[in-house]
């Protein structure tokens, strides 16, 4: 009797995000409508907040409750969001079926990545199915991408005929989860422009383009390449080792690269010395540090380009300078650019193997490639080394958590209140954890398991 009331009810899930939208787009909470990102399967979201809408049945009467259960693995295993209830002052919307308003519930997502949901719904009659269990599919799957894609300008090599055709091989790779068939864009800056101008567009992800070089382009030249992925973010990624001679007394124009090597890395392509082979003097030195300075400036103020530019300054004056070098890895890591992070911070470990900071924000790009497993082993050295670093502790839950140790992630939260030294921001961050994640025993109480 309860199931035919709520006949036709897991269904009601299809209405998720706004009204309004396409399913494929999703909503970040304040946000106006934006256009669909994705046409295929499993949409892209540009955000870790989601509204989650789903209407009931016609029949059955007035939703009493509703309960989000989502999963990252695809349904092996699944954890329940929230719980709604009807009752005056409930965080939910009345759903009475047809026309009535949806039911609401706000998600945040911990990390990128795939998301599966199911929405039961409670009225009198009982619920409108099961709670999911291992190997249920998900009602919906929704792509969670809030980073921009990695992008590295592999070579830049004049042509050996560039006197005649005046062309430049450009090649370059590009890293996204969700990418689209053809997201790469090329543009170059000369000495003469202030603004990129374009050279090719709806590029594929991995490739090569010769460019010919304009008849009035001279000087030094940048090279830019970027991506744009599906849920709106571009990446980008610099090239400023090429130079062009302008042709004078007959003589046939020339480009060479500013690196002995023609074929250069994305990180050889800035110039960068080998930090283990440069010694400096006093005066480079505190010449790095101001260029430091006025990155850090440049950071504090939001200006990402500015302050990366500088800090590869400080980096080429003092490769053995490794505050510029871990504050470039971080702005590497928040831009999408996840390779030339994990090089840079490579590069600080072989040279200090017990930097606290550096091993911390290894362990951040460990975790953003799911390698959970390097992740954890990177953390327990950086904990063996400090005991009392609440951050530490709460990434360790947090990895801890991605591999399914619930216990292990809550004990981790749970120890940050005693450390001593531990910001209030990090202790709120641990509470909420151990709010959202209960202990196994009570999730299954709250549950109705036995």
């Amino acid at each position: 009797m309860r199931a035919s009331m709520w006949s036709g009810a897991v269904g009601s899930i299809a209405a998720m995000c706004a009204p309004w939208l396409f399913w494929a787009t999703g909503r970040a909470l304040g946000e106006e409508p934006q256009r669909s990102l994705s046409t295929a399967d499993i949409p892209v979201v540009a955000s870790k907040r989601l509204h989650i809408e789903a209407r009931g049945a016609a029949r059955g009467g007035p939703i009493d409750r509703a309960e989000l259960w989502f999963t990252v693995d695809d349904g092996q295993t699944w954890q329940r969001w929230a719980v709604g209830q009807r009752a005056q002052g409930g965080a939910l919307n009345r759903v009475s079926g047809g026309p009535s308003r949806p039911e609401t519930i706000e998600f945040e997502a911990d990390a990128e990545g795939v998301y599966g949901f199911i929405i039961v719904l409670y009225n009198a009659a009982g619920a409108s199915s099961a709670m999911p269990t291992a190997g249920v599919a998900p009602q919906r799957r929704v792509r969670v991408d809030i980073s921009a894609p990695s992008v590295r300008v592999l070579a830049v090599k004049p042509d050996d005929r560039f006197d005649l055709n005046r062309e430049v091989v450009i090649r370059w790779s590009v890293e996204d989860q969700a990418l689209t068939d053809r997201p790469v864009a090329l543009h170059y800056r000369s000495e003469l422009t202030r603004a990129f101008r374009p050279i090719e567009e709806y590029l594929a992800a991995s490739g090569s383009h010769r460019w010919v070089v304009p008849e009035e382009v001279f000087g030094r030249i940048e090279i830019k390449v970027s991506a744009t992925d599906l849920a709106g973010h571009t990446g980008k990624s610099i090239f400023d080792g090429l130079h062009l001679e302008q042709a004078s007394g007959g003589q046939s124009p020339n480009a060479k690269t500013t690196a002995p090597d023609d074929w250069l890395t994305g990180t050889a392509a800035h110039g960068e010395p080998n930090a283990g082979d440069v010694r400096v003097g006093q005066p480079t030195q505190d010449a790095a540090r101001k260029r430091y300075d006025v990155g850090t400036w440049h950071r504090l103020r939001g200006d990402t380009d500015q302050a990366m530019a500088r800090f590869r300054e400080a980096i080429k004056l003092d490769p053995t300078f490794l505050p510029p070098r871990h504050d470039l890895a971080g702005l590497l890591l928040l831009e999408g650019h996840t390779d030339e992070a994990e090089e840079q911070i490579r590069r600080i470990l072989s040279i200090e193997p017990q930097h606290r900071p550096a091993l911390k924000t290894m362990a951040l790009v460990e975790s953003r490639r799911r390698n959970y497993r390097s992740a954890s082993e990177i953390l327990q050295k950086l904990i063996l080394l400090e005991p009392d670093d609440a951050e530490a502790w709460l990434y360790f839950g947090d990895v801890a958590m991605f591999m399914g140790d619930r216990p292990t992630a809550r004990g981790s939260w749970a120890k940050i209140d005693g450390l001593p030294g531990a910001t209030e921001e990090v202790k709120g961050r641990a509470r909420t954890r151990l709010t959202l994640y209960p202990s196994d025993t009570l999730a299954a109480h709250d549950a109705g398991e036995p």
